[in-house]
């Protein structure tokens, strides 16, 4: 099985080929589709999973996207930009302690958390109080990421609408707002889930399927590019372009 980092150089060196027959320059604003990155745990310390990126690579990642032309927005308005916008999400409702909302406030960049209602209060992970607080800050949003963080396009519909209904509840009651945005845990989704996200009042969900935004997204399904421990500033590019989409899913 090829290693990631394999992976990785292989899809540089074809985007590279594509880029080059076809004449488009990574530059250029003309090319470019709103998207959302997604995050999971920021640390200070060197990342021991996948899923974890120090602080300091956020940053220097963040100056890329503005670097390139992009405006910083809301998840929740990022399908109404007619200019290419970015939108920042954390899944699963880790800790912030480690300074991520102060440099984000800093840059009045604005993001969301996309909660685990089941997972507050444990260790590593935000408490009911303090996603309560960053709630009311005029930056977060917090969105629902299911009771459990089960695949909701495995589990039977009873069962699927509990995880949805559940945890929406419960971030309402904590936060004492709507909670109108929803991440899809494991990025599993089906016709079954999208349909039942919008019966519990869910009016933006975000998947894990590695693309740009198209301009006629459904609401249900908006694609998110997902960022690993190494991500340096060609990967991030060719991500945000839509060199990565071949690792989607295909449609449900």
């Amino acid at each position: 099985m090829w290693s990631r980092d394999c992976l990785k150089r292989s899809i540089s060196t074809a985007y590279d080929v594509f880029l080059t027959g076809n004449r488009i320059l990574l530059g250029r604003a003309g090319s470019q589709h709103s998207v959302c990155l997604m995050y999971h745990r920021i640390c200070k310390e060197e990342p021991t999973d996948r899923w974890s990126v120090k602080l300091d690579d956020l940053k220097e990642q963040l100056r890329t996207v503005r670097g390139l032309g992009y405006t910083m927005v809301r998840c929740e308005d990022i399908l109404k930009s007619s200019e290419p916008a970015c939108c920042i999400s954390f899944d699963d409702g880790t800790s912030l302690e480690c300074g991520t909302y102060e440099y984000l406030a800093s840059q009045n960049i604005p993001f969301t958390i996309f909660a685990v209602s089941s997972f507050l209060g444990m260790p590593g992970y935000l408490t009911e109080e303090a996603i309560a607080k960053l709630a009311a800050e005029e930056i977060v949003s917090v969105g629902g990421h299911s009771v459990s963080h089960k695949r909701l396009d495995r589990i039977p519909v009873s069962q699927l609408y509990i995880e949805l209904v559940a945890s929406k509840a419960l971030l309402e009651q904590v936060c004492r707002k709507p909670v109108t945005m929803l991440s899809y845990p494991h990025g599993g989704y089906n016709k079954k889930t999208i349909a039942a996200a919008g019966r519990a009042g869910y009016k933006f969900c975000f998947t894990s399927d590695l693309k740009p935004i198209q301009s006629d997204c459904d609401p249900l399904t908006i694609p998110r590019i997902e960022i690993w421990q190494d991500e340096d500033h060609t990967t991030l590019t060719q991500k945000m372009r839509g060199a990565w989409g071949w690792t989607c899913p295909l449609s449900p």
